[in-house]
C-alpha cells in the first residue's frame, strides 16, 4: 500500500498539488507498519542501533523515497533518479551533495539523532536489503544511488 501512496503522492507533486502531496507525504512517513515492503527481515541490523519500530519504518520510508531508481529528482519532479545515475555525474553530484543532506537532516530531526549517525544508518541499511548488489561488474541503479551517496557524503559535515 505504501508504494501506490508514494506513486498518488509523485503524481501530485507531477500536477504542481504540492499541499496535497505534502499531506500524503506526512502520512506515508507517520505509518508505522508499512506492509509492502518486501524485506522486513532485512531491518534486524537496525534493531541493533536501540530504533522503535516507527524510526526504523521512517529509515525504510527514506531509502524508498531517494534511493529506489524511480526516486524522483527534486530539481525537476518529472525525472525519476536513474536518469542522472549514469548519465550526468555532474547532475547527480550536485543532487548528492545539495539535497541530500537536507533530507538526512530532515530525517535526523525527527528521529532525534546526530545527521551523520542517520546518514551512516540509512546507508548501513541500504547495503543490507538483497537489492544492494556489491561487486558485480554491472550493479543496479539502486547499488550504484547507495555507493554514490557513500561517496558524495563521506566526508560532508552535517
Amino acid at each position: 500500500m505504501i508504494k501506490e501512496l508514494i506513486s498518488i503522492a509523485n503524481e501530485l507533486d507531477q500536477r504542481s498539488l504540492r499541499k496535497e502531496a505534502d499531506y500524503l507525504d506526512g502520512l506515508i512517513n507517520n505509518a508505522e507498519d508499512p506492509s509492502d515492503w518486501d524485506a522486513e527481515e532485512e531491518l534486524r541490523p537496525l534493531v541493533e542501533h536501540d530504533l522503535s519500530p516507527q524510526d526504523r519504518s521512517k529509515i525504510k520510508q527514506f531509502i524508498m523515497w531517494n534511493l529506489l531508481e524511480d526516486a524522483p529528482v527534486d530539481t525537476d519532479p518529472y525525472q525519476p533518479l536513474s536518469d542522472i545515475l549514469h548519465n550526468d555525474s555532474q547532475e547527480l553530484k550536485t543532487h548528492m551533495q545539495e539535497v541530500m543532506p537536507e533530507k538526512v537532516s530532515m530525517l535526523a530531526e525527527m528521529l532525534g539523532k546526530d545527521a551523520n549517525d542517520v546518514k551512516d544508518l540509512i546507508l548501513e541499511q541500504a547495503r543490507e536489503l538483497s537489492m544492494y548488489e556489491p561487486g558485480n561488474g554491472e550493479s543496479s541503479d539502486f547499488t550504484y544511488a547507495v555507493d554514490a551517496m557513500n561517496f558524495y557524503l563521506s566526508d560532508y559535515i552535517f
